[in-house]
């Protein structure tokens, strides 16, 4: 009965939302100043959406992701989550397919049309947290890789915060050690990479405690360093096309590629038990006071 009481609080909670909202368009909820904005050209989420499934990165990063969340939500039927800047839906429709009721939040409408091939049932909303009020809290708010492209990441969290309930969860993964910094960042809109202290102090200044937090990509850090090193040095400098770019990074032979998914797998399991003290991502479960 409480499951059922929730999830109808929630519908009319939606449906409210939608009544405030202008218009939608394929089934994706807009709010009225954000529907010509976007962050990324169309191309962009054309490639991201066709490289992600396999890529041994973003195939990784979602089975360490649902490692934390599993370790915190263990009633998957009442915990109502919210991905903000969840893209073309690659994280969100993992999760979906993992038994979580997610919905999906974006600034890019363009990206948000790739998220419904994705998911023909979550609830997508076109809107810009840190303007529009969205009289509705969930459980827990996700942000995978979207923190390091706010000018003003303190003004987003605490955007972030009125989304979630008193002592709901948020959970964050960002780009970690400046060292690893390069063109990829630059052409891809990273404003920073961040430590384990920096997220942490963003945290608690935001009303948060911290609840769990690890570096990942740990085996896979150095190679990534020099990978990154070599690229900086030996590629065209004057190419800033981030298609051009994404794809020769992404685009790596088949074996290769089946590879260097063994590593961040075994990070998923060993995440289960201990914390990594470097690696080239953070990641964090935080709990709002």
């Amino acid at each position: 009965m409480n499951i059922l009481s929730n999830q109808l609080s929630d519908f009319f909670k939606f449906e409210f939302l939608f009544f405030v909202i202008n218009k939608s368009q394929d089934n994706i909820r807009i709010i009225s100043h954000t529907k010509n904005i976007t962050d990324y050209p169309q191309n962009i989420y054309e490639l991201l959406y066709k490289i992600e499934p396999n890529n041994f990165w973003f195939w990784g990063r979602n089975r360490i992701i649902l490692t934390y969340i599993n370790h915190f939500l263990r009633n998957k039927e009442e915990s109502r989550l919210l991905e903000i800047g969840c893209g073309t839906g690659f994280a969100l429709s993992f999760l979906e397919k993992a038994g979580f009721h997610i919905s999906g939040l974006d600034i890019s409408l363009n990206g948000l049309k790739f998220a419904r091939k994705r998911s023909k049932k979550a609830d997508l909303i076109c809107a810009d947290i840190t303007k529009d009020k969205l009289n509705i809290k969930f459980d827990s708010v996700c942000l995978f890789d979207v923190l390091e492209h706010i000018p003003n990441d303190i003004l987003f969290l605490r955007s972030c915060s009125k989304l979630i309930k008193q002592n709901g969860l948020i959970f964050i993964t960002v780009p970690a050690d400046m060292k690893i910094w390069s063109k990829v960042d630059e052409i891809s809109g990273h404003k920073r990479r961040y430590d384990r202290e920096k997220i942490i102090y963003l945290l608690k200044i935001c009303g948060f405690t911290i609840e769990k937090i690890s570096y990942f990509n740990f085996f896979l850090y150095f190679p990534e360093l020099l990978s990154r090193k070599f690229h900086q040095k030996y590629s065209d400098s004057k190419n800033t096309d981030i298609v051009s770019v994404l794809s020769g990074l992404f685009n790596i032979p088949k074996i290769f590629n089946t590879i260097l998914k063994i590593p961040l797998f075994l990070e998923s399991v060993l995440l289960k038990y201990l914390s990594f003290n470097m690696g080239g991502s953070i990641i964090v479960a935080a709990r709002k006071k």
